[in-house]
């Protein structure tokens, strides 16, 4: 388990999520997804002023790629299909930022 940063308890889920943020150097995609999820958190928490600063940053992120030309694998190897949750994921974010659901 992990620490969470905020709050200083216990966080599994934040653990597993700062270790695939270590790990994804190979995978924007997988990183900006990780950083989505961490912001649905922080939303969750009631901290939306953290979530809005990266949703905004993983919007241009995302908006980027999607103006792209389709590729089924990305420049770095990465399949399409882990943008495609980025922009899910972000989409979501995106509602629940704007409290459209919770």
């Amino acid at each position: 388990m992990g620490r969470d940063a905020q709050s200083g308890t216990e966080s599994p889920l934040g653990c597993r999520l700062c270790g695939s943020l270590a790990t994804a150097s190979n995978s924007p995609a997988r990183a900006v997804s990780n950083r989505i999820i961490l912001a649905m958190i922080d939303l969750k928490k009631g901290h939306p002023e953290d979530a809005r600063a990266v949703l905004t940053d993983a919007r241009i992120q995302v908006d980027e790629w999607a103006a792209g030309p389709f590729e089924i694998y990305n420049s770095d190897g990465v399949l399409w299909s882990n943008w495609g949750i980025a922009r899910i994921l972000l989409k979501e974010a995106e509602m629940m930022l704007a409290g459209k659901i919770d």
